[in-house]
């Protein structure tokens, strides 16, 4: 199936190509395109489906499992992905809720994706970090409206450790 919208962004020193077949994902993606970092050595693809069949008002709880290189993951509200570690791609359907839902998108999925496929591209998810530079130490709490932040492991290149 070729997914008629697409988009790329930076996200956490990655690369990140979207393909989609709602606008709504699109239009969730452009603060992100908006953002302009140093060129990305490292990229991943995401395709995202809206698919209305996944519409349901029955919760259900978000959980993980993985096979080898693959991880898939079912997350609220109604949505289902696969993260491919050895190709770098996420694929997923979401509900229209979903589709449309800046939450889920910024604080979820994205997220998440870095995450699952940091580590193979090297980014490294921390919850919060302490960093250290000349015997003088840095707290870098997330922000106050999401799960976790993300930094690059090549930080340790300024001369900062964590």
């Amino acid at each position: 199936m070729t997914l008629p919208f697409h988009a790329e962004f930076s996200l956490a020193g990655l690369r990140c190509f979207l393909s989609t077949n709602s606008p709504d994902v699109l239009l969730l993606s452009v603060p992100w395109q908006a953002i302009r970092g140093p060129s990305e050595v490292h990229s991943f693809q995401m395709e995202v489906i809206e698919d209305p069949s996944l519409a349901s008002h029955t919760p259900a709880i978000p959980h993980f499992r993985e096979l080898g290189h693959l991880v898939f993951a079912l997350l609220e509200p109604r949505s289902f992905f696969g993260f491919d570690l050895l190709r770098s791609r996420v694929m997923g359907a979401m509900s229209p809720a979903a589709a449309r839902d800046s939450y889920f998108w910024n604080v979820q999925l994205l997220p998440i994706a870095i995450g699952m496929l940091g580590t193979t591209m090297g980014v490294a998810p921390l919850h919060c970090a302490c960093l250290e530079r000349n015997g003088g130490g840095r707290l870098a709490p997330p922000a106050p409206d999401s799960t976790r932040c993300n930094h690059k492991s090549s930080e340790d290149k300024r001369g900062v450790s964590l």
